[in-house]
């Protein structure tokens, strides 16, 4: 629990050592399914963008455009489906993991 706080008041690369692999992401970003989905969805009304935008510009991607294999991945998790362990479930991770915590 005390990894969760400082995640609050801190940065999740800084408390969290080891959220770098694929599996231990992967693993978070479907535990927290819901809350991440609801989260993107939320932040895209506010800033009137696609969260298929707002995910090429964090985690892996940082900007660079989603490839086929990824758009499929990225719909298969915001649709409840089961997406491969690789950069769509690490950047949903990434991307959320302060405020899902």
């Amino acid at each position: 629990m005390r990894k969760v706080k400082k995640v609050e008041n801190f940065s999740i690369h800084i408390v969290i050592s080891g959220f770098i692999c694929h599996v231990d992401t992967h693993t978070f970003a479907m535990k927290y399914r819901d809350k991440i989905v609801e989260l993107l969805k939320e932040e895209a009304a506010l800033i009137q963008r696609e969260v298929t935008e707002m995910v090429e510009e964090c985690g892996v991607f940082h900007g660079t455009p989603l490839n086929g294999e990824d758009w499929r991945e990225l719909n298969d998790y915001l649709s409840g489906g089961a997406p491969e362990t690789g950069p769509i479930t690490t950047s949903m991770a990434w991307c959320c993991a302060g405020e899902v915590c």
